[in-house]
């Protein structure tokens, strides 16, 4: 990150991440031992996501206004842009769409901290918030590997290794989106799946509490986010396939692509989990499979990120390119986090219960 870790953006990141590991831990010691500490961590919780909120604001005003300051703006961004199009370049790369996601996660807990928790006790607010808080810290930290505040001066030495800085001073953009994203389509397809993946965050952190904690109320606020994840990923995946039926001239509407491929995963397993989740609110059957199914979506969500960035042979619109290790082992974590510890407390509730 270097010289770019004091620009405001990046400071604001910075100053999340410290707050959300404050979230974190108070979190962990209320729910382990009793502490006076419980109304502060919620507002701790807010004002922290808040702070990242105002950071993602300043990167959409970079972007829409192509700062040739800013990297990230200056390679994705034109001014002459029409302004769909320059909305479009906030998710352009890897780490606007990555930038887009967590602030999506942010708004959903803080609507959670506003108008759901208090449907759960004390104890399942703490282990909530932790979950919640330890993904979003995962994604805080992929932002700062990625930097989304990088600096053109900064960059370009990297990027044209022995061109002097100055040979592109005055330039008012870099490269620009690629054709093929130059489609009304694109201000809307990417952030129409994120949105899916996001709200899918509150339902796992609801069952890592379902598995700690006596969780009796947890349908009904699971059932509410899973749904607007799955309307999400269903309205995305369609409006993709359209697209690439427009632009992409694959010669209908799918073509198997990996990243494509990959985003049927959670939307297959996602389908699955409504119908449980409905059979469970209304018969009371599938209580713990439901749970599982919670966490194999969230899995199949960051696994499909992993497809794309994770140094797989992948090529077409989708591709970002390999990520570093730092990313490789946050999105790996990310995927066996959930897996072994959701499953395992899912596994002993169950044991334990009957």
């Amino acid at each position: 990150m270097n010289g770019s870790l004091i620009q405001p953006g990046n400071l604001l990141i910075l100053i999340t991440l410290i707050g959300l590991l404050g979230v974190l831990s108070i979190s962990i010691r209320n729910y382990t031992k009793t502490s006076q500490y419980r109304y502060l961590v919620g507002k701790l919780n807010i004002t922290s996501l808040i702070v990242l909120l105002t950071s993602f604001i300043l990167f959409s005003y970079y972007c829409v206004t192509a700062n040739p300051e800013i990297f990230y703006s200056y390679a994705y961004g034109d001014p002459n842009y029409p302004w769909y199009y320059a909305v479009s370049t906030i998710w352009a790369g890897e780490s606007g769409s990555i930038y887009f996601w967590t602030t999506i996660i942010a708004i959903s807990i803080i609507t959670f901290e506003i108008f759901q928790k208090k449907r759960f006790s004390q104890d399942n607010q703490d282990i909530i918030r932790a979950t919640a808080s330890l993904i979003t810290i995962g994604f805080l930290l992929i932002l700062l590997i990625e930097s989304p505040f990088q600096t053109t001066e900064e960059m370009i030495p990297q990027l044209y290794n022995g061109i002097p800085t100055e040979e592109f001073n005055g330039l008012s953009q870099g490269f620009a989106m690629s054709p093929i994203l130059l489609n009304p389509w694109m201000a809307i397809h990417p952030p129409i799946i994120f949105l899916g993946y996001a709200f899918f965050t509150i339902p796992l952190a609801i069952t890592i509490s379902y598995g700690l904690n006596e969780t009796k109320k947890w349908n009904k606020t699971t059932l509410v986010w899973s749904r607007l994840g799955w309307l999400f990923l269903t309205l995305g995946i369609a409006i993709g396939a359209y697209w690439a039926y427009l632009t992409l001239g694959w010669g209908g509407y799918w073509a198997w692509d990996p990243v494509e491929s990959a985003s049927l995963l959670p939307w297959l397993t996602s389908t699955a989990l409504l119908h449980m989740l409905w059979l469970n609110n209304k018969k009371g059957e599938y209580k713990y499979l439901s749970q599982i199914f919670i966490i194999i979506t969230f899995i199949a969500i960051i696994f499909t990120t992993f497809v794309t960035r994770g140094g797989l042979p992948v090529e077409g619109p989708h591709t970002w390119g390999a990520a570093v290790g730092p990313i490789q082992a946050i999105l790996i974590a990310l995927i066996l986090l959930p897996l072994i510890i959701g499953t395992y407390l899912i596994w002993k509730k169950q044991k334990k219960e009957e």
